[in-house]
């Protein structure tokens, strides 16, 4: 889907239990960082130079809420933490996480910005980011979407910055022409166009890992680490994971042994 459908789609969403429907596979958005998302981001925000942190489609705030409590642990000095910029296409979804953040004890350290379709960075500064982060937003937007990505992340990444972007494999699998979308993905983004189009804009791929979502056996998501570096030096790391969600089945059993514990010990009377 290009920037205006995507627009559409998430407009019209009625954000029900405001995104924690699309971390169900691990049981909640708790497991899912815990399990999924901060094992694989916690490397690069720690090496990131000093600078802000965005996050690309932060919808209803479930990934910006646990991000946030990285800032803490991450300073840039003494008492200096990064500011997390969450930018989105959709005015409501901007709204609910300025609302929902507007009386956390952690809101100097975030901000929350509409995306303009043509420029959807514009109102993050030139080399003001150290670490930028995408989960299961880019992943159902065409190979133009990423392109314009591509170009404003060139613009915002300070030197040496990195950004994890979970985006769509589908035309690998399932061709580029394919009419069938599993979760919404987009089927004219490959793993080698995706990389060309960074490498193009002048930013270094270094690690890919394929991901299978769901059912089948094809890898239809990618989660590619970019940053912003002499491209000569830059090495790709692919990673294939074709048992990915084995990460969700284990997380959620151990969220239902941890809740058998707790329902356990609520039923003892002294």
């Amino acid at each position: 889907m290009n920037i205006e459908q995507n627009k559409k789609m998430w407009s019209d969403c009625p954000w029900k239990y405001h995104g924690e429907e699309w971390s169900q596979a691990w049981g909640c958005t708790a497991k899912l960082w815990q399990q999924t998302v901060f094992p694989r981001i916690h490397p690069l925000f720690t090496c990131a130079p000093k600078g802000d942190w965005l996050e690309i489609g932060c919808g209803h705030g479930r990934m910006t809420y646990h991000l946030l409590d990285e800032t803490d642990e991450y300073k840039h000095g003494v008492g200096i933490h990064p500011t997390v910029i969450g930018v989105d296409l959709v005015p409501e979804c901007v709204d609910y996480c300025r609302k929902r953040f507007a009386d956390d004890e952690r809101l100097g350290h975030v901000r929350f910005e509409l995306a303009d379709g043509k420029n959807p960075l514009e109102r993050v500064d030139d080399e003001s980011i150290g670490f930028a982060f995408s989960w299961d937003s880019l992943v159902h937007c065409d190979l133009d979407t990423i392109k314009v990505y591509a170009v404003e992340l060139k613009r915002v990444l300070a030197k040496g910055g990195y950004a994890f972007l979970h985006h769509s494999n589908l035309g690998q699998g399932y061709g580029m022409d394919s009419t069938k979308t599993p979760h919404l993905r987009d089927p004219s983004c490959t793993v080698n166009l995706v990389t060309r189009v960074f490498r193009k804009n002048g930013l270094a791929v270094i690690l890919q890992e394929l991901v299978n979502w769901g059912g089948g056996i094809s890898t239809i998501d990618c989660f590619t680490v970019v940053k912003k570096c002499d491209l000569r030096r830059a090495i790709l790391q692919p990673i294939r994971n074709p048992n990915f969600m084995e990460e969700a089945h284990a997380a959620r059993r151990l969220m239902e042994i941890e809740q058998q514990y707790v329902d356990v010990v609520g039923s003892q009377v002294d």
